[in-house]
């Protein structure tokens, strides 16, 4: 690994055991492969995020991947509510703001996009996260779903 990786991969840990402290949740001990991603999970606001560095040689060290839980879909509604994501994609697609997708194992309507290091603290990640979150309770409002 490269010290700039290194250095990346670095604060992308520093960060994202900051926003698990934020979310109420124990810091973690990562054991660092240098090839291997780095995935950590955590709930803020009822919604759950998961944050990943990822590894290799044709991944840019200097972001991560970020994925939102809208929820799952509401299978009385689904189309409606797939009509809409997809309407949403097109958008989003266009100002490279990232993209919704159905993760299969929970039936989940997820947000994913790639979020730059350049600048990123906990706080303005952190920030970020909770007006997802705020869009996330939105949806599910809107498509009547509600999370136990």
């Amino acid at each position: 690994m490269s010290e700039a990786t290194g250095l990346w991969r670095s604060q992308f840990i520093d960060i994202a055991l900051d926003l698990r402290r934020q979310a109420g949740k124990p810091a973690t001990h990562f054991q660092d492969a240098p090839d291997a991603a780095i995935r950590m999970k955590f709930h803020i606001e009822g919604v759950m995020f998961q944050v990943t560095h990822l590894a290799g040689a044709n991944t840019a060290a200097d972001r991560f991947l970020l994925e939102c839980h809208f929820g799952p879909l509401a299978m009385d509604r689904v189309n409606e509510a797939l009509v809409q994501a997809l309407s949403l994609n097109l958008g989003m697609a266009r100002s490279s703001s990232g993209v919704l997708g159905i993760d299969e194992s929970l039936d989940h309507l997820v947000y994913s996009c790639f979020v730059s290091l350049h600048g990123a603290t906990g706080a303005n990640i952190s920030e970020a996260l909770r007006d997802l979150a705020q869009l996330a309770h939105e949806w599910r409002a809107a498509h009547s779903i509600t999370l136990h």
